[in-house]
């Protein structure tokens, strides 16, 4: 495409206004070349500068497409193969790549494919068609547009995708340009995307944490206060925290919500925050005692003044930290900010992109700093609540009082959540049958096998891992303790993001000592296992914390009898296998549970690491969703929220049992 504007113009620099003026009509830049003619064929955008064969093969579908050859020239793209120095069964695979660049192998992908063959002894070859076509075709010389590419690259990036760049005066015809290269080698081109992005993804994501701290202060309230026949309804207002923000964005839009909107991705990224700012509000007003509340009733006070005297104390004090946790959720988002987001790019996607077009990996490690301190300032503000000594040993148990306490607001907040219950049913209900139209037209059946496959392998091998150590972990001293929590706590914030550009950059290269290779390369082609040790490494780095936090709420209230059963005699061992896990099993399975749902949920870290084709649900529904396929979307989708929300009502279900204590 670059190439072509400069054939047409004569030169980089008079091809920026042509650029700039096509970069003021774009709706998006695709990952791939082959999702523009479907989005245009489903009607997300109007138009699209894609290949002929794609558009044709969306006509063959019964789209309504018109192709249209500019008058004025146009290009060619050749595809090109590469076979990885550590690839196994190489001579197999040489075999298979002459075979597929043979006469034979061409005239099959033409046959199946579509694809245009380059052998002249082939019929309706790529010089025959552009022949055809009877218009100026650029870029027929490979050696001069690979000494351009550079050039036309970092002219595009510095001019027109991030316009605070290089002057004009500083584009000149040389190979080796003053500013303007691929984004990983220039620091020119890091300063200038990554400021804007960074002030983007901070507005998107401080205002995505205004919205799920209001919603999650009414969910907190509701699971407190609200009488309880109406909390039945819960589990589908907290659904959208159990799916990648994607699966929101595909639904808002089956509403008519436009896509690529700004205001369609900051509403999937706050429905996704929401249920953590929830979660954290409810902690806080935990803290208030039942006692407190019966004292207030037996002095005559009414429901208004104990909720502004009692209740409100405690719920402002959780809202920082909870606006930072929703807001941090939001910033970590690589699902709806990848397809979602439009032309502009977000720090989570631009890390990615980032890692994949370059071995300089100088963009991503200052994103990954920023995720660190940003993971850090949320640590912090989370610590109070932390320490917030519980009144209540279940801080989701609604209260038994309420009712009575705080009479209309009560009766109020029920209804509120039995019609917020009834919206979600409804969007519930839109997508299923969305789902089944899809599955009549037989598009994601074949998914579901390797999607339930490789997601049992990756609960298989990492929640027993992570729960084993959170176990050993939970069992430190108290001295030990405030450090733990303390590095889990980042680590569980920072694990999303940061986490996975760090495996990414570790494990891309192999790992040598003394000119000897430790450890292959475990992320990209001919990765060991097809890159799924590198996607398990990813999301230990996610479960480990979580599994720290989840075995110390298992095993808390254990601490005494340990002690107890030690001093008699036994040994610490004999101790934990037949006292502790007995006396918390039911905690302990709830745990197990809670911690397969936050890994069937989580899009990030293993989407830094994933390799091509993976079938996991929260990572493979990426480009789908940014292909427009919303069958496949909305399969992968309920396929992860449904076993999310299944290991969910497991976990309550284990733990309901073991909470004795009346709560207020």
């Amino acid at each position: 495409m670059l190439g072509v504007q400069t054939g047409r113009f004569g030169s980089v620099p008079e091809s920026i206004p042509f650029l700039r003026a096509l970069d003021a009509q774009v709706v998006t830049y695709s990952d791939s070349g082959t999702d523009p003619a479907h989005l245009v064929a489903i009607g997300r955008a109007q138009t699209g500068i894609t290949f002929d064969t794609y558009c044709e093969e969306e006509q063959r579908l019964g789209a309504e497409l018109v192709t249209v050859y500019p008058s004025d020239g146009t290009g060619f793209e050749v595809g090109a193969v590469s076979l990885p120095k550590r690839a196994e069964e190489r001579k197999q695979a040489e075999d298979f790549l002459a075979w597929v660049v043979s006469d034979e192998g061409q005239a099959l992908a033409s046959s199946i494919a579509g694809q245009v063959p380059i052998s002249r002894r082939l019929a309706d070859n790529l010089s025959q068609r552009l022949t055809a076509l009877d218009i100026a075709v650029y870029g027929a010389d490979p050696e001069v547009e690979s000494l351009n590419r550079s050039l036309e690259i970092g002219a595009w990036q510095a001019q027109v995708y991030a316009p605070r760049g290089c002057t004009p005066d500083e584009i000149t015809d040389s190979p080796a340009p003053a500013c303007g290269s691929v984004p990983a080698r220039d620091s020119n081109f890091t300063r200038i995307v990554l400021g804007p992005s960074i002030a983007r993804t901070g507005l998107l994501s401080l205002a995505a944490g205004g919205i799920a701290v209001l919603l999650g202060s009414f969910i907190a309230l509701a699971l407190r206060f609200a009488p309880r026949r109406s909390l039945i309804f819960m589990p589908f207002i907290l659904l959208p925290g159990l799916v990648p923000p994607a699966v929101s964005a595909e639904t808002l839009m089956l509403l008519e919500a436009p896509a690529y909107s700004i205001w369609t991705l900051l509403g999937a990224v706050a429905l996704n925050a929401t249920p953590f700012a929830a979660v954290i509000m409810v902690f806080g007003l935990s803290s208030v005692s039942r006692e407190e509340l019966l004292a207030a009733k037996d002095l005559g006070a009414r429901g208004p003044r104990v909720a502004r005297r009692i209740l409100a104390p405690a719920l402002v004090s959780t809202v920082f930290p909870s606006f930072a946790v929703a807001s941090l959720m939001a910033a970590s988002d690589v699902s709806a900010s990848t397809v979602n987001a439009g032309r502009e790019p977000y720090l989570a996607p631009l890390a990615r992109h980032a890692l994949n077009a370059s071995s300089d990996h100088s963009l991503a490690l200052k994103i990954l700093a920023l995720y660190l301190a940003a993971s850090a300032i949320t640590a912090l503000s989370l610590t109070r609540v932390l320490r917030l000594k519980r009144a209540s040993a279940s801080p989701f148990a609604p209260s038994a009082h309420a009712p009575e306490l705080f009479g209309r607001v009560s009766r109020a907040l029920g209804a509120a959540l039995v019609l917020a219950g009834l919206a979600a049913l409804g969007l519930i209900a839109i997508v299923i049958y969305r789902l089944v139209v899809a599955f009549l037209s037989g598009s994601p059946q074949t998914l579901l096998f390797n999607a339930a496959r490789e997601s049992f392998l990756v609960l298989l091998l990492v929640v027993p891992i992570a729960a084993l150590i959170g176990f050993i972990t939970a069992l430190s001293n108290l001295r030990r303790m405030k450090a733990l929590n303390t590095v889990a706590l980042l680590g569980l914030l920072a694990s999303p993001v940061a986490g996975g550009i760090l495996v990414h950059i570790i494990h891309r290269r192999p790992l040598e000592f003394a000119g000897h290779v430790l450890l292959p390369p475990l992320v990209g082609g001919g990765s060991p296992a097809g890159g799924l040790i590198a996607v398990l490494i990813a999301y230990l780095l996610l479960a480990l914390p979580a599994a720290h936090f989840l075995m110390v709420f298992a095993l808390s209230g254990t601490r005494d009898v340990r002690r107890a059963t030690e001093d008699s005699g036994a040994s610490r061992t004999r101790t934990i296998v037949h006292v502790v896990i007995p006396m918390r099993r039911g905690r302990i399975l709830a745990a197990l549970a809670a911690l397969s749902a936050i890994v069937m949920s989580m899009s990030a870290p293993a989407v830094f690491v994933v390799p091509a084709g993976s079938a996991f649900p929260a990572v493979a529904l990426i480009p789908y969703a940014a292909h427009g396929s919303t069958g496949h979307v909305l399969t992968f989708g309920i396929l992860g929220g449904a076993s999310a929300l299944t290991m969910l009502a497991l976990a309550a279900a284990a733990l309901i049992p073991t909470l004795r204590r009346p709560h207020v």
